[in-house]
């Protein structure tokens, strides 16, 4: 009920539909990696192929620049519209993707990104979050993923194989 029938949709409401959805697509996939001095091109681009149709980056409907602002207090951060928009497409990647690097220089606050953002998923809904980082080059590939004995045939687990193990359990 209260739902319009596909088949009365006009063509040009169809593709409407469907350059929204491409461009949404390319936005989550898009934007959370590019670099502040890159965006502005990015989005000039993006206007000039789609320019019927605009979009902004909305990330995820669970967090809001109101939550990830109580977030900063709790850490003594000076909350940004920047910043917000930085979190909201950290959690958008971290949605769509197996694993996330975060690269930058020291102290570009690469860590205190994803502790504000464990901090306001909780916030928004208590979603419990555990975060693990592992420095896969402290440590030898047998040490990360784990080895099997040659001799009695033995699997003994890695560091990252333990972890997965406990999150299924």
């Amino acid at each position: 009920e209260g739902e319009e029938d596909p088949k009365e949709w006009t063509e040009a409401e169809v593709s409407q539909m469907e350059q929204s959805a491409v461009l949404q697509a390319i936005e989550h996939t898009v934007t959370p990696k590019l670099v502040e001095e890159d965006l502005q091109t990015f989005r000039g681009l993006v206007q000039d192929v789609f320019a019927s149709s605009s979009s902004v980056f909305d990330g995820d409907s669970l967090l809001s620049e109101a939550i990830i602002e109580e977030a900063c207090k709790s850490f003594h951060l000076i909350p940004s519209a920047s910043l917000s928009q930085k979190i909201l497409q950290l959690n958008a990647v971290l949605n769509n993707a197996h694993g996330v690097m975060l690269v930058g220089p020291a102290g570009s606050g690469k860590s205190s990104s994803m502790r504000l953002l464990i901090e306001s998923l909780k916030l928004a809904g208590g979603v419990g979050v555990e975060l693990y980082v592992i420095n896969p080059k402290a440590i030898t590939k047998e040490q990360l993923f784990g080895v099997l004995d040659p001799t009695t045939r033995e699997w003994t687990d890695g560091v990252f194989t333990s972890l997965v193990r406990r999150f299924n359990d």
